[in-house]
């Protein structure tokens, strides 16, 4: 038996497969990096609020400016007014009355094929630490 005789190569098949293999994997990249992308946007917005040397004294509706106001930097357009964080934005005192908790928790919907959605949620939650002058 020759070897050197055999054929070698993908088949119209194998081609095919592989082509669309590689477009369903593209069109999931394209539909899911925009919601993770704002997800993680978020986080580093509570995140640099939480790590401001004045948040101790901050209330609730201060940590909402500023939150907007890294929305706005960051290009978050899903919130814009502080009535839009009214219910998925809270600050509560934690149960030892050692410092407060800054949360944030929503869902992010997008369509993804058809009348198939895609849903992120998003449940950060940060610590404060307690004020000591």
């Amino acid at each position: 038996m020759n070897l050197l005789h055999r054929q070698r190569g993908l088949s119209l098949w194998e081609l095919l497969f592989y082509g669309v293999l590689i477009g369903v994997s593209a069109l999931v990249v394209i539909k899911l990096l925009p919601l993770y992308m704002e997800k993680f946007k978020v986080e580093k917005a509570m995140q640099s609020i939480a790590t401001q040397p004045d948040i101790r004294t901050l209330e609730e509706s201060d940590m909402k400016n500023r939150l907007l106001r890294h929305f706005e930097i960051e290009d978050v357009d899903k919130f814009s007014r502080q009535e839009d964080l009214k219910k998925i934005f809270t600050v509560t005192k934690n149960k030892d009355n050692e410092g407060r908790t800054m949360s944030m928790k929503y869902e992010i919907r997008a369509p993804f094929l058809g009348a198939l959605d895609v849903v992120l949620k998003v449940d950060k939650q940060i610590a404060i630490p307690a004020y000591s002058p």
